[in-house]
């Protein structure tokens, strides 16, 4: 055995370089390349910057990876450059049931997570900056809540559970107040 390893050295180092160089390449490329395709086909027709209340997920839903038939999706594609360096992100959360909003940046990245245990007062509203933007003055009496995200583009995903099917038409009611829009500072 010792003798097939010297003879074929090279060939061996050279499948090992290249299995790590491929390892690397597909952790690094592969969820930016998804996330860009995802990006790409969520904006289809509306832009950047702008919420999308998803019907409820049946056989057929594929835009959301596993989408359960239980939960009622909300999306905002992001492009902060788009939005002048600032996303404002807000919702009533719904009583009573489950409810969070996610935020992920271009990588899948999640850099934010709010549920409904978590959010004050049956309400969320913060902001998401970016590399270009920075942070917005935090010694303002009105700086919002700010959520940084690495990379300019992103998604927002809002899920909200369908507890019982007699909630459906309230919950959907609450869900589709939220929004997603370009922050003007001091237009809260």
């Amino acid at each position: 055995m010792n003798a097939f390893f010297e003879k074929n050295w090279i060939f061996i180092a050279i499948a090992v370089a290249l299995a790590l160089v491929v390892h690397a390449v597909t952790l690094v490329d592969l969820p930016q390349a998804v996330m860009a395709r995802a990006l790409d086909d969520l904006s289809q027709g509306r832009g950047f910057n702008t919420i999308r209340h998803a019907a409820r997920a049946d056989a057929t839903s594929r835009k959301i990876v596993r989408p359960s038939p239980d939960l009622l999706y909300s999306v905002c594609p992001f492009d902060l450059d788009q939005a002048h360096g600032a996303l404002r992100v807000h919702a009533d959360v719904p009583p009573g049931t489950y409810w969070s909003v996610s935020v992920f940046d271009a990588y899948t990245d999640n850099v934010f997570i709010e549920n409904n245990r978590q959010a004050t007062g049956g309400k969320v509203d913060f902001v998401i900056v970016g590399p270009k933007s920075g942070l917005i003055d935090g010694g303002k009496a009105h700086a919002p809540q700010q959520v940084y995200s690495p990379t300019v583009k992103g998604l927002v995903l809002f899920r909200t559970l369908i507890d019982d099917e007699a909630n459906l038409p309230e919950i959907d009611a609450a869900r589709r107040q939220a929004g997603c829009s370009p922050y003007v500072d001091g237009g809260m």
